[in-house]
């Protein structure tokens, strides 16, 4: 549709190609390097003369003014100012006006200015989020996450997880980079293409997903024309070629990247942020349920001499995103950058010889200097994006009556004992943070009815005769529910590998256990006969999501009869998808401190290793951490050269987290044995000979 522009000044400005600055807007206050102490911030420009301004989608204007913040929407302007924008907090900021018309689509060439500023003395005052409430008797029991926690973000920060190929570099047939995220020119099978893969954990999934902004750093780059582009495998589980291939799927395409860049010659390294285009909100939001989001980082250069390197996340300057998010129904016009079209008329071999020859310095045909039409000049920011939020100078949180609407009490701990309640009544609550500056917005609404206590029996109790004395254990009430629990009963045995002398089936072997921890089936070292010298054995379990975890630990019932410290079995753990592996201490230590050197397997490690210490079931715990994602877990087994026993037998695997098993009443004290009826003995052990 062709635009009858109201003024005939205007048509000659953009026909002349005139910029923003001094010729139709110009940002008079704030000034770069501006430091604001108000949460208003008062925008004072100078608009031509000859632009009529207007209401957006007007037919006799224009056009008008849109406004952003750090590259975000951040409203409009329809008159010629000064205006103001309101709750700014503290915080540096890049503000930009730009001149649209009518429709909202930019000018060509684009007029904008922009200018750098930083606002201090206005905190926002963030609310806490995530209240839960647990019923006990008599009282309920509320705790809730600080009123800095990631949940409570807009935009919501998502950042890679610490850990090799959260961000990293692949040529097609192998990892190159475990970290830093390199794109370069050349052929689309083996060119060196990055991704980055984005923790979602904490963003709901009900939210509507209104504009994500990739930060990053460029730490080395020469003329990149490159794309951010759409990945759907995972990184940390994917062979190095179906990543790359992905990665590069979509990035000579402008209406399926995410990001379509064709930079200047003189393009530079620093900071720099992007709003993500084309199908980049809704991917992010179907990517939430699975708790993170990948993207590809790839050239379209046909020649490896330009090239793009980003921080990852083991280098100074990490990426992020700020995911700027809407309850449903809410949305409040945020911006939506359009698609770049790439109807480029000119041919792979036409841009390569004009990129060489400016790179060169070489002559070069007139008629391809329309090829720098295309190329959009950029300067890196002043700083990073990426500003810690201040909320205020906190005090205590308020825990407020939700039926009543009354303070009920203050705290300055993040939970909270509401005692003296009548059993079985609902009581329902929200809170809110006090700053020295005020009081912030109250968090959701929580409830929870109390109930008188009736303390829960032991479970899984068990006995082992022994000579001339019995072994009873059990499990403490307190222990918290399996997240992932098997006792490899059916036919995929779980998904567990084993090598080199492990088995699954029915222990049938006289001088080993009589039958399996629980169940028909089991692992051994040897099921139906000793050990074999010279063993080394593994048992490899699938990989585990563990990040949705507060306390993570995992637990085997195992039985053991080994030849003390020349042979042993032991537990490792790998968070790079089995490419290293690390050994797991247990709760309670190793019998060995260190296996014997000639051992085939695991030499001078510690180790479960013995005749007599460990020949009944009996349950061990590897506490986890809580900061690792997805994780493998190994079982290994050596021997030397002499002496076999019945081997290392291992059933009930479980993952559990230990933070979910907090008791609200009831304090345990001590386990009663009784015998017949009658008392016969008091522990707190969870077992007893």
């Amino acid at each position: 549709m062709i635009r009858n522009f109201q003024s005939i000044f205007l048509i000659l400005a953009l026909i002349s190609g005139l910029t923003a600055q001094g010729n139709v807007l110009q940002i008079n206050s704030p000034s770069t390097g501006e430091i604001i102490s108000t949460s208003f911030l008062p925008v004072n420009y100078s608009l031509a003369a000859y632009f009529d301004i207007g209401d957006s989608a007007c037919t006799d204007c224009d056009g008008f003014i849109r406004v952003t913040m750090n590259y975000s929407y951040a409203g409009s302007f329809h008159s010629t100012g000064p205006d103001t924008i309101q709750d700014v907090t503290n915080g540096q900021y890049l503000l930009g006006l730009e001149v649209v018309d009518p429709n909202g689509n930019s000018f060509d060439p684009e007029i904008i200015d922009t200018v750098s500023f930083t606002t201090v003395g206005n905190p926002e005052f963030c609310e806490p989020g995530g209240l839960m409430a647990y019923a006990g008797d008599g009282r309920n029991i509320l705790i809730w996450n600080e009123p800095f926690a990631a949940s409570s973000e807009n935009p919501f920060p998502a950042t890679p997880d610490l850990g090799d190929y959260n961000t990293g570099t692949s040529d097609g047939s192998s990892f190159t980079e475990t970290s830093e995220m390199k794109a370069h020119g050349g052929p689309n099978t083996s060119r060196l293409s990055g991704w980055a893969r984005f923790s979602l954990l904490g963003l709901s999934p009900t939210v509507d997903i209104d504009s994500v902004i990739f930060n990053y750093y460029v730490n080395d780059t020469y003329y990149p024309w490159w794309s951010v582009t759409p990945v759907s495998v995972d990184p940390l589980t994917t062979d190095a070629a179906t990543l790359h291939a992905d990665i590069n799927a979509e990035a000579i395409n402008s209406t399926e990247a995410y990001l379509y860049r064709s930079e200047v010659s003189t393009f530079s390294g620093g900071f720099y942020s992007n709003t993500l285009i084309n199908s980049a909100n809704s991917d992010l939001a179907d990517a939430v349920p699975n708790g993170y989001f990948v993207i590809g980082i790839a050239s379209r250069d046909g020649s490896d001499l330009y090239w793009l390197y980003i921080d990852g996340w083991n280098e100074t300057n990490p990426p992020s995103l700020d995911v700027y998010w809407s309850a449903p129904g809410g949305r409040q016009g945020i911006y939506s950058a359009p698609a770049i079209s790439n109807n480029i008329n000119f041919s792979t071999e036409e841009i390569n010889i004009y990129k060489n020859a400016i790179t060169n310095g070489l002559p070069y045909p007139d008629y391809l200097n329309e090829i720098a039409d295309y190329e959009t000049p950029r300067d890196p920011m002043p700083f990073p994006r990426d500003v810690d939020i201040n909320c205020g100078t906190f005090e205590y949180y308020k825990i407020y009556d939700a039926y009543s609407f009354t303070f009920i009490d203050s705290a300055d701990t993040n939970y909270y004992v509401h005692s003296g309640l009548t059993n079985n009544t609902r009581y329902c609550y929200y809170i809110s943070a006090y700053y020295t500056e005020g009081e912030s917005d109250t968090s959701t609404t929580v409830c929870a009815i109390p109930e008188t206590f009736v303390p829960d029996p032991v479970t899984n109790l068990s006995s082992a005769g022994l000579d001339e004395e019995a072994l009873i254990y059990w499990t403490s009430p307190t222990t918290p529910e399996y997240e992932y629990y098997t006792s490899f009963e059916d036919s995929a045995a779980a998904g567990f590998i084993a090598q080199g002398g492990f088995e699954i089936g029915e222990p049938d072997y006289a001088l080993g256990p009589a039958a399996a921890g629980s169940g028909a089936n089991c692992w051994g070292t040897n099921l139906t006969g000793a050990y074999l010298t010279s063993a080394f054995a593994t048992l490899t379990s699938p990989e585990f999501d563990i990040s949705a975890m507060t306390s993570p630990a995992m637990q085997i019932n195992h039985w053991y009869q080994i030849e003390s410290y020349y042979d042993g079995g032991n537990v490792k753990i790998s968070t790079d998808g089995g490419n290293t592996w690390i050994l797991l201490l247990p709760e309670i230590d190793y019998p060995a401190d260190s296996i014997y050197s000639l051992n085939a397997g695991i030499p001078g490690e510690q180790a479960y290793s013995g005749t007599t210490v460990g020949n009944f079931w009996h349950t061990v715990q590897f506490n986890l951490d809580a900061s690792d994602s997805l994780v493998q877990f190994r079982f290994d087994f050596g021997s030397d050269t002499f002496l076999q026993y019945a081997g290392w037998y291992i059933d009930d695997f479980a993952l559990m987290d230990i933070g979910l098993g907090r008791e609200i009443d009831g304090e345990l004290t001590k386990y009663n044995i009784y015998q017949d009826g009658a008392l016969l003995d008091s522990t707190t052990a969870t077992s007893h000979m």
